[in-house]
Parts: C-alpha cells; sequence; structure tokens
C-alpha cells in the first residue's frame, strides 16, 4: 500500500503594515519604549533591594540573580524581559502604581525648614604653623636631630677627604665585529 499524501498547506495571512499608514506610530513607539524602560529598572531596582536585604534563602538568591541577569542583558529579546518581570513580581505594573501611591503620600508629609545656626557650635581653624607647646618641643626635637645628623656627615666626610677617584682600565667588550657599511 503506497503512503498517503499529506494534504496541502494552507497559505499563511499577510501580514499588514499599519506603521507605515500612521504617522503617529513613532510617538507611540518611543511612549512604548520609556514605558518599557520604566518598567526594566523598577524591577531591576526592586531585584537589587530584595538581594542586599539577605533574608532571602539559597534558592531565592539563584532565582533573583538569574531573573537579574535576564533582565540586565540588552541582547536578552523584549518577550523574555517581560516574562521574567511577570514571573518574578506578578503584576508589576500594578505594584509599580502602588509605590507611586506610597511615594507621594510621603512626599506630601516632607516639609523643608530653613536651619538655624546654633548658638554651641564654634569653628576652629587649623594653622600652618603649630603654637602650642607639645608642638614646639616636637619641632625642636627634629632641629636637633638634623642637626645630629649634619655633624655625622660632617665628621664622616673629615675622615676621608684623601679619597680620589682612580678609574680602572677594565672596559667591557662584547665578542664581535660590527662592519659599518658607508
Amino acid at each position: 500500500m503506497p503512503p498517503k499524501r499529506a494534504p496541502p498547506k494552507a497559505k499563511p495571512p499577510k501580514i499588514v503594515d499599519s506603521s507605515a499608514e500612521d504617522g503617529n506610530s513613532d510617538v507611540l513607539d518611543s511612549e512604548m519604549v520609556n514605558q518599557f524602560q520604566l518598567e526594566l529598572c523598577w524591577c531591576i531596582q526592586n531585584l537589587q533591594q530584595a538581594l542586599a536585604s539577605g533574608k532571602l534563602s539559597s534558592k531565592q538568591v539563584q532565582d533573583h540573580t538569574k531573573a537579574l541577569n535576564t533582565l540586565m542583558n540588552n541582547a536578552a529579546p523584549l518577550v523574555k524581559r517581560r516574562q521574567v518581570m511577570r514571573l518574578s513580581f506578578g503584576d508589576y505594573r500594578k505594584k509599580m502604581a502602588e509605590d507611586a501611591k506610597k511615594f507621594n503620600k510621603v512626599k506630601g508629609n516632607i516639609t523643608l525648614k530653613a536651619a538655624t545656626p546654633s548658638t554651641d557650635s564654634m569653628f576652629l581653624k587649623k594653622s600652618a604653623k603649630p603654637e602650642t607647646k607639645s608642638s614646639n618641643l616636637t619641632s625642636d626635637l627634629s632641629n636637633l636631630k638634623l642637626e645630629v645628623d649634619n655633624e655625622k656627615v660632617e665628621t664622616k666626610s673629615n675622615d676621608k677627604t684623601e679619597f680620589s677617584f682612580k678609574p680602572s682600565n677594565n672596559s667591557f667588550q662584547f665578542n664581535f665585529n660590527i662592519e659599518e657599511n658607508k
């Protein structure tokens, strides 16, 4: 019995590029890219904070570092990054919105006041030359030490004043001749 033939495959539908028709597609694309970058930075920051806290088990640390490496890899496809973000944080967009609300609440409670100078504070300027008695003693000791060293050098130089340098006749030469072609 001969093998059965496979039925002919249907042609795949043609994909129509709608970006060629719209002029607003560039604006939408740049907004989408900016939004993705914001979400990516938020996820990376939260992963790094979790790793820095030190409260994770070894398995969680491995998962977080693997996810962090994937998110920070620019060669990773967009789909894979979004999948890792979704697996790590669930609905990360909702969590980002909650963080923004918390930040706005905290930001509203913060008030800035001008700093008032304290009357108890005192500024002490360090001088280039020491004026205290203890520092004068140390400078006097260092001067004495230098004078003692100079006297030792002078006594040594007085003992050997008859020294004269006599060059030796031992000259070093290689064992080959270089011929100069002119």
